[in-house]
Formats: C-alpha cells, structure tokens, sequence
C-alpha cells in the first residue's frame, strides 16, 4: 500500500531484502511458516535458509515453546508498514525469546525508544547490519544470551513491566 508517496508493504517486502543474509553470516536460519513449495521457497534454499512446517510446531505451547527454548535465538524482519511508519512494533515472539534467554536481532521499528538495544536486544535497519551484527553476536554469544534474559526479566517480565506501565496512566 502506498500513502502519501511513501510504501508500506507486508513482511515479504523485507524478507526479500534479506535474502543474501545466509551467504553474508554463514549462519543457516532456519523458518518456521507455510510457505509450501515451490520456486520462492526454493529460492530461498538456494540461498541457505531452512523451513519447518508450522503445525507440529506452533498447534502446541509446549512444543512451540520448546522449538524457541532448543533456538540459539531469533532474527526476524518485520513487516515493511511497521518499518517505513516507525510505530514502535515488537514481536511477542521477540518476548518469548528473551525470556528463555535467548538474543533477538529484530528489525528496528522504532521499538529501541522503549527497550535496551545492543547486547541481548539488537536492531538492524538492513542487510548489511542485519549480517554485521549477526557475526558479532554469534561471536559473543554467551554475553548476549545473557543480557537477553536480563532484559526479559527486567523489561517484559508481566510482574515488573505491567506496575510500570499503570504508573504512566
């Protein structure tokens, strides 16, 4: 959709942009939807990323939870609309990520107005930060699972983060 001469796409508008991000990291991300098969899909392979079919995955907390827990973390775009407005999106998955402790590189959409961004929480605006930070993380591991599970327990932990955001009312 486009408005005001600017265009606010879906999540395949910057997924797309990320394509190359595999061959840039030498890391394999593995995703979860239902893509089916196919040449986009193919494409994709082609370029080093994995898929999983949703069901088995996502039909049950406990096995959805687990998929995350067994993750080494997530790295996920957001939807192009989110990205061009800077309306401050942030992914329940991102959540549930920190929560078991495990770093997020996530597209900026304005979220690090309101979160701690650079160890644990990392933003990237396109493909070459999104495949910089990626390496930099994956060397640093430990540090950045880290400051994940911290920024899960501090930030968007129900018990601390709710009292806070009432005390803005």
């Amino acid at each position: 959709m486009e408005w005001e001469g600017r265009e606010y796409g879906n999540k395949a508008t910057e997924f797309e942009k990320l394509k190359p991000w595999p061959d840039r990291t030498g890391l394999r991300p593995c995703v979860v939807t239902d893509l089916g098969s196919g040449k986009e899909k193919e494409s994709y392979e082609k370029s080093g990323w994995d898929f999983l079919a949703p069901g088995p995955i996502c039909s049950d907390w406990r096995e959805y939870r687990a998929f995350l827990a067994a993750s080494r973390g997530e790295f996920s775009p957001a939807k192009a609309g989110y990205v061009t407005a800077q309306t401050g999106w942030f992914s329940d998955r991102s959540v549930l990520y920190l929560s078991l402790g495990r770093p997020v590189l996530l597209q900026e959409t304005g979220w690090s107005r309101w979160l701690p961004e650079g160890v644990g929480l990392v933003a990237f605006q396109n493909l070459e930060e999104a495949a910089e930070k990626a390496v930099e993380l994956e060397k640093n591991y430990d540090i950045h699972a880290r400051a994940a599970g911290e920024i899960g327990r501090e930030y968007l932990d129900a018990t601390r983060s709710i009292p806070k955001a009432l005390a803005l009312i």
